[in-house]
């Protein structure tokens, strides 16, 4: 994150609740001139990738809105790596098979989904004796959640998997990290008007803040 962070660019003055954010853009139209990597070129040659970050002054939650453009029907996955284990495991289905047939997908087991959901959902994982939360939104495709080997594979980790299919492909986070309880509460997502947003409460020396982040 710290490698990250430090590219910051500028700080969001939408709106004065949104003061205490840093706003990191970092955009790029894929290049496939590297021959030796093992993709599809021709999927990948209009394809223009942008992400933002808002991070919290404390640095303890930061907001992610991530689009593929040009896709052209295909389909776009965000995959996150967490070493640690899904704490509120959810009445969800399980996948019958693998998620895919190729590499590294096709390692990914004990996968549940859910297909669609149009409220943000919270996975809260515990790595270590910290609480990782990840608010995800895809109403529009599908979360899968599972574990797959860590490196070296002595062992398996969480992974997260959210696949959209499309021209284009929106994701949005709301990811959090403490030790004891979460500050963020009540997180909302949406699209309005061309803008992605993310609303939610936060709990500050006990008192509740509104929050909202448009990117």
């Amino acid at each position: 994150m710290s490698a990250i962070r430090q590219q910051a660019i500028e700080i969001i003055e939408r709106m004065p609740e949104e003061k205490s954010m840093i706003l990191s853009t970092f955009s790029k139209r894929w290049r496939t001139k590297r021959r030796f990597l093992n993709w599809d070129e021709e999927a990948y040659q209009n394809i223009r990738m942008t992400r933002k970050i808002a991070w919290s002054k404390a640095g303890d939650y930061f907001a992610e809105y991530f689009i593929i453009e040009g896709l052209d029907g295909h389909k776009a996955d965000w995959v996150m790596h967490i070493g640690g284990e899904l704490e509120n495991k959810a009445e969800m289905p399980s996948l019958d098979g693998a998620l895919s047939t190729e590499r590294p997908l096709k390692h990914m087991k004990d996968i549940q989904y859910l297909d669609k959901p149009q409220q943000a959902v919270c996975s809260r994982f515990s790595v270590d004796g910290i609480n990782v939360y990840l608010h995800s939104w895809v109403p529009d495709g599908t979360l899968y959640l599972g574990h797959v080997p860590d490196n070296p594979s002595i062992k398996d980790i969480s992974q997260v998997v959210e696949r959209k299919t499309g021209d284009k492909a929106v994701f949005l986070h709301l990811i959090e990290t403490c030790r004891e309880n979460a500050a963020c509460h009540s997180v909302q997502m949406s699209l309005k008007d061309g803008k992605a947003v993310i609303e939610f409460n936060e709990q500050l020396e006990g008192n509740t803040v509104p929050r909202k982040i448009v990117f």
